[in-house]
């Protein structure tokens, strides 16, 4: 089965990489690599840290169809490559159901043995080297009112409120910090959500 490769420019064009007169070979997106930063002994190095360099596919596109064609496909999709560069707007290239934010910094174009064909080396350039995939996790809110548990005839120092609920516990296999949009829709009074015993808190009604 064909892996779906998708180009989105950062004005908003996609570019199916697969079809449409686009062919999409020759490109590594498993190749990863870390530096080493350490102090040099005279038999190697101790380790102090690892560190990774911004990541870098060579890829190739073939171009088919009329000449016509092929040079209004490759003229547009040149132009938002280099409005990327221009404006320092990354695209997005999907692979799948991962994606990555790049720019693509190089091209060659060349013609083929073939009269109806275009070949266009290009090369990804990610300056955040990680591939995101991204999932959603939902939380079903409280309907315990207030006045179930805080409607108390003498005043307290302290409140009381109704049990821990809509707990979830979600694993990751990454092994670094990831980053997350949390999105809170309403009716909800001060929502509060604990992830790794930090609580992120707002203080309003929505």
């Amino acid at each position: 089965m064909r892996v779906p490769i998708t180009y989105i420019a950062s004005s908003g064009h996609r570019y199916d990489l697969v079809s449409n007169g686009i062919r999409h070979k020759n490109a590594n997106y498993h190749r990863w690599g870390y530096g080493v930063r350490g102090t040099k002994l005279q038999y190697g190095v101790r380790v102090a840290d690892f560190e990774k360099d911004p990541g870098e596919y060579e890829t190739e596109l073939i171009i088919v169809g009329s000449e016509r064609h092929r040079q209004a496909l490759i003229n547009t999709l040149h132009d938002d490559f280099e409005t990327d560069i221009k404006n320092r707007q990354p695209g997005r290239l999907i692979w799948g159901d991962y994606y990555i934010d790049c720019y693509i910094n190089e091209s060659d174009t060349t013609p083929t043995e073939y009269p109806t064909q275009t070949l266009n080396k290009i090369n990804i350039y990610a300056p955040y080297p990680f591939w995101v995939q991204d999932f959603k996790i939902s939380l079903a809110p409280s309907q315990v009112t207030e006045g179930e548990y805080l409607d108390y005839a003498y005043d307290y120092t302290y409140d009381y409120t109704a049990p821990v609920i809509g707990e979830i516990v979600v694993k990751s296999d990454f092994p670094f910090d990831s980053e997350f949009e949390m999105i809170i829709f309403g009716p909800a009074v001060n929502p509060r959500i604990t992830i790794n015993d930090y609580s992120y808190v707002l203080y309003a009604t929505i």
